[in-house]
């Protein structure tokens, strides 16, 4: 009897145990993972501060965290992938994880060949959950940015100008570094021209930088020996840049656009004639500046005693050669004779550095017994010999009374008519009067001129005389001018070389060679005219990029020029004046949208401010951009007028047929007239190209049940490219989703905490690149109510519900118990 109860008490825990178990393990889902567990981060570098991998980079750190256990990671081989054609898999290495997240590091090399981009690369992995071993591959995104070179800038480290045969002389070279990353051993390799050597006697020289901090500049020098056997001139120096990256990688570009100037000895020298003149009277003399090449900025002439009339030079004024300025100085009537000190200064730019220079001079003032005379000629038309020139004479009258039938004449050469004849001359007073001249073929750069004088006064007739010195120009055979003659700072622009045939005959096979001083020259055409006619005027046209760290200022251009005249070779060397001004345009450009996407026709606002206090007029927009990523419907406009603080917009229709996310350079070319004169500058802008991803929430509804309000709906990409890490927000928790292609509707389903319909959803997403965008939506429709009488078993009522099932399956036994043990005794007793 007692084995029996043992082994009925056996079978009834046997029996509570089968049925605990299947009441509690019937609750149990499936792994929480679709395809692929979802990836929070991928980031090179560091998930703290992630940094750009370019071409070239060695044993970069990859980092990809993803929600899972992960206990194996690799990097499938590919052909197509920015780490070179691998064989084998790159092993990643587990840093962190756990059942929540995991964190995996892989090292890898990305080859010098490898195109800068967005790529695709196979990630597998194996991860566990619930005691079970899953293994998933999927595709994520690469990103290979381009290499930012620093610049290179070669300049005397002296500050001011080297000459052949200087000797040993500091060469500086400044390293600027454009990017946002620590740039370090940076090592210049130079090619010195010919005639310019180290210290150890090569003409190569090396340079090294041990880092430079992002966007700024370092300068180091050496001392190099400038011999006698180079020539004054521009030369350009071929180098070769090294540097390291701040991810290891290694880089290396060769350039020839490095510039070395060298410079006569002696910039300019300032030599002027004697000159003594009498009280009440005006005289004329002369100063030289003699230069192989200077830019004139200033010029005055300054005394207590002696006024300055007037001198013919107007700055700033290039030359090169003998500059004569005709200085007309006059002493007040009734001054005492004796010696009087005036001062002549001016600033000048020679090899892109600014000078300046003083002179004392000395006027002698003597007795004026003298009357009516010639004090000075301004030219209207400059001489030149063989010309006949147009001039204004200015006769003074230094007498206290009137003079009258004023008779001028000279014999020193031919004039246009035989005497010039001037009414009344009021006392200490002076009358311009026209004159022309006809210049002698042989004249040289200086003509003394003798002037006869035959007047009348109250107390009768008189005569008297003068002379006066002019100069006489060069005959030029070409003038040249830059247009325009101002550029901005940071900008790109176009200039124009004009050259003008100033004589009655052709010029033929003109080459032209232009070095702009501290200015990029991005790109020019054939710098060849072959014939130039009579009064022509042939235009070169150059893009140049002013940077912007160059001050406002004036800078030179050096132009040579060779060509044939009467069958003679002819070579002229001038400098032309470049002004940069600082980055203020008086119209601003801006553009809206910045991002486009690919294969889906937009429009493109681009709107003109004008800045100024008055109205720009003429003006002409072109765009130039990559036509075979972006198609615009319009690359010119003409605009009559911009009233000033006005906007003035333009709509462009584009389309862009590439399917890859792509960095689009834009440059506006802008043209406008202002009271000022002609303007034109470009407008470096850039437009990002990529997918649309247009997340569509349809089929939205609310059910009740049993008080709990569940918001169904399917998730619609109609864009053309997939959203990536979408994430749903809502009151109380969060879903992830993933990834969602286009046309792929994903239904939905989230519990709310309540039905106001001011609960927000938030649909979260990155686009391809990785910029996060959140939509936000709310729910306006009914809410239906699911009756059920169905209840959630909370896990604390499990262990009752499986007890009350064993206590029934107790008594039950026991019944049966009870009843055998009566029937037997009824047995016995029978």
């Amino acid at each position: 009897m007692y084995r029996k109860a043992i082994m009925l008490i056996l079978l009834t825990l046997i029996l509570f145990s089968t049925s605990f178990d299947t009441v509690y393990h019937g609750t149990i889902s499936s792994a929480p993972y679709g395809v692929f567990p979802p990836i929070v981060a991928i980031e090179w570098g560091s998930l703290v501060q992630p940094q750009n991998v370019t071409p070239g980079d060695f044993n970069v750190p990859l980092y990809v965290v993803i929600k899972a256990d992960v206990i194996g990671a690799s990097l499938l081989s590919t052909t197509y992938q920015p780490f070179g054609q691998i064989s084998t898999p790159i092993n990643g290495y587990i840093l962190s994880a756990n059942k929540t997240q995991s964190t995996i590091v892989f090292f890898v090399n990305v080859p010098l060949n490898v195109s800068s981009g967005l790529y695709k690369v196979f990630l597998s992995i194996n991860y566990t959950y619930d005691s079970g071993i899953f293994e998933a591959t999927t595709q994520i995104p690469i990103y290979i940015s381009s290499v930012i070179y620093p610049k290179v800038i070669f300049q005397w480290g002296n500050g001011e100008f080297t000459s052949p045969g200087q000797g040993i002389s500091p060469l500086t070279v400044t390293v600027e570094n454009p990017s946002n990353k620590v740039v370090s051993n940076v090592i210049i390799s130079a090619e010195l021209p010919n005639g310019i050597y180290s210290l150890t006697g090569s003409r190569i020289i090396n340079f090294t930088v041990p880092a430079v901090q992002p966007y700024s500049a370092v300068s180091v020098t050496q001392y190099v020996n400038v011999t006698s056997e180079i020539s004054p001139g521009s030369y350009y120096v071929n180098y070769t840049l090294t540097f390291t990256d701040d991810l290891g990688g290694v880089h290396t570009a060769t350039y020839n656009n490095g510039t070395l100037v060298l410079f006569p000895k002696e910039p300019l020298i300032v030599k002027s004639d004697p000159i003594s003149l009498q009280a009440g009277q005006i005289s004329t003399f002369i100063i030289y500046l003699n230069s192989t090449g200077a830019l004139l900025t200033s010029f005055s002439v300054n005394s207590q005693s002696v006024m300055t009339v007037r001198y013919n030079v107007t700055t700033p004024i290039t030359f090169s050669g003998v500059l004569p300025i005709s200085i007309s100085v006059y002493v007040p009537y009734g001054t005492t004779p004796g010696i009087y000190q005036f001062t002549i200064t001016g600033t000048y730019i020679y090899g892109g550095t600014q000078y300046s220079f003083t002179i004392p001079d000395y006027v002698e003032v003597g007795i004026n017994r003298t009357g009516p005379e010639v004090v000075s000629l301004e030219w209207v038309s400059y001489p030149y010999p063989g010309s006949s020139s147009q001039a204004e004479l200015t006769v003074f009258n230094p007498l206290p009374y009137s003079v009258y039938s004023v008779n001028i004449s000279t014999h020193s050469v031919e004039t246009g008519q035989p005497y010039y004849v001037i009414q009344e001359i009021p006392p200490y007073g002076s009358v311009q009067i026209p004159i022309s001249l006809l210049v002698p073929d042989n004249a040289s750069s200086l003509v003394c001129l003798y002037f006869n004088i035959n007047y009348y006064s109250e107390y009768g007739g008189f005569a008297s005389s003068s002379k006066i010195i002019i100069p006489v120009y060069s005959k030029p055979l070409i003038s040249l001018s830059l247009v325009p003659s101002t550029v901005v700072q940071g900008q790109q622009s176009e200039v124009l070389l004009e050259i003008r045939n100033l004589v009655n005959q052709s010029l033929f096979d003109l080459h032209v060679n232009v070095v702009f001083s501290d200015i990029q020259v991005v790109g020019a055409t054939n710098a060849t005219i072959y014939q130039l006619n009579p009064s022509y005027t042939g235009s070169i046209p150059y893009s140049i990029y002013v940077p912007s760290y160059l001050s406002p200022g004036v800078y030179p251009v050096q132009v040579t020029i060779s060509y044939y005249y009467s069958g003679i070779q002819n070579t002229q060397v001038f400098t032309l004046p470049l002004v940069v001004t600082s980055a203020q345009n008086g119209i601003n450009v801006y553009i809206s949208p910045s991002t486009l996407y690919y294969q889906v026709s937009q429009n493109l606002t681009i709107t003109l401010f004008n800045s100024d206090n008055y109205t720009v007029t003429n003006i002409f927009l072109k765009i130039f951009t990559n036509s075979q990523l972006l198609s615009l419907s319009q690359t010119q406009f003409e605009i009559n007028a911009i009233p000033p603080h006005y906007n003035y917009t333009i709509t462009v229709h584009t389309f862009s047929p590439i399917s890859a996310t792509e960095t689009l350079p834009l440059s506006l070319s802008l043209q406008y007239q202002t009271p000022d004169g002609f303007v034109s500058y470009n407008e470096n802008l850039s437009l990002l190209i990529t997918g649309l991803i247009s997340i569509q929430i349809i089929q939205p509804s609310i059910t009740e049940v049993n008080g709990s309000y569940i918001f169904q709906a399917t998730l619609l990409n109609d864009g053309n490219t997939q959203a990536n890490n979408v994430i749903i927000y809502y009151p109380g928790g969060s879903t992830y989703i993933g990834q969602l292609p286009t046309a792929s509707p994903l239904p939905i389903s989230v519990t709310l905490p309540s039905n106001s319909s001011r609960i927000p959803i938030v649909i979260s997403y990155q686009t391809p690149t990785y910029q996060t965008v959140n939509m936000t939506y709310t729910y306006n429709g009914p809410i239906t109510v699911l009756q059920t009488t169905s209840t959630t078993t909370s896990p604390h009522n499990l262990f009752g519900s499986a007890l009350l099932f064993g206590i029934s399956v107790i008594v039950v036994v026991v019944i049966i118990y009870l009843l055998l043990k009566r029937r037997k005794k009824a047995n016995e007793d029978i």
